[in-house]
């Protein structure tokens, strides 16, 4: 569930172009972009423009084409890749792994484990003899009485006792639920971005027609919304108030027990 999935790009424009237009149909600036990825917004400008030639070293051009992709929900590795061979700059190799070195065993008599139970039960030993050892010399006592024999005793007879069976209150509360469970509907194609307790868990564009179920401890937040009338929202069998109209994008809507009990309040209510 906490697995993010990227949306595939179309090829036929240039990669400033195509990344300039998943931009914009999520509703994101530029400015967040740079303030997320902490690349200078003349920068970004300048990678949606093709303009290579005010752009820093491929190496680190390479890395702002993927921090862009991956905030805006795009492939990163499919982008980076796409943004080398546009260059005409080699591939991107792993560094070459280092073979460990070989240790030499020391010359001698073999190393022999001892077994930590062995040495524990060795000590035991030593400390049982040596106690009665002390016993045995002292004046007076050097014969351990054998244990008395216990002698049998008859129980007496107990009346048995009937189990009563439990009262039941038949104004028992019903159990509540131990998790928040999100029933989400796609009306029409909606960017999203949210969070499961605090854990990265969807940052996609939802078409129309899709439906998602999600769970929680705490709390599901949802950090983008870039069309509120896309979603129809459930949390746990109650339906949720649209969350804002069609088109309008919205940010840091979250859903807790608090909400819940809201929501279960207003259905008591008459």
């Amino acid at each position: 569930m906490n697995e993010q999935v990227h949306d595939p790009v179309p090829r036929g424009e240039s990669l400033g172009a195509e990344l300039r237009k998943q931009r914009e149909i999520r509703g994101v600036t530029l400015k967040e972009i740079a303030d997320a990825t902490k690349i200078s917004k003349r920068y970004l400008e300048a990678l949606e423009q093709d303009d290579f030639a005010a752009l820093p070293a491929a190496v680190f051009t390479r890395g702002f084409v993927r921090e862009y992709s991956r905030y805006i929900g795009l492939n990163s590795e499919e982008m980076a890749s796409r943004y080398s061979q546009l260059i005409g700059a080699p591939p991107e190799t792993s560094a070459t792994p280092v073979t460990p070195m070989s240790v030499k065993k020391p010359e001698g008599l073999p190393f022999i484990r001892i077994d930590r139970n062995f040495t524990v039960f060795a000590v035991l030993l030593v400390v049982f003899s040596a106690v009665m050892w002390w016993l045995s010399t002292r004046p007076g006592e050097s014969q351990v009485a054998p244990p008395p024999v216990p002698t049998a005793t008859v129980a007496p007879s107990v009346a048995p006792i009937v189990p009563t069976e439990p009262v039941v209150s038949s104004t028992a509360p019903a159990s509540s639920p131990d998790k928040l469970e999100l029933d989400l509907k796609v009306l029409a194609d909606t960017w999203v971005i949210l969070q499961v307790d605090g854990q990265p868990a969807l940052n996609q564009v939802l078409r129309a027609g899709e439906t998602r179920k999600l769970e929680a401890e705490n709390e599901i937040r949802f950090e983008v919304v870039g069309n509120a009338g896309g979603l129809e929202l459930t949390l746990n069998g109650r339906a949720i108030p649209a969350i804002g109209p069609s088109g309008k994008v919205v940010r840091g809507f979250s859903l807790d027990w608090e909400t819940l009990k809201t929501l279960e309040s207003a259905v008591a209510t008459p």
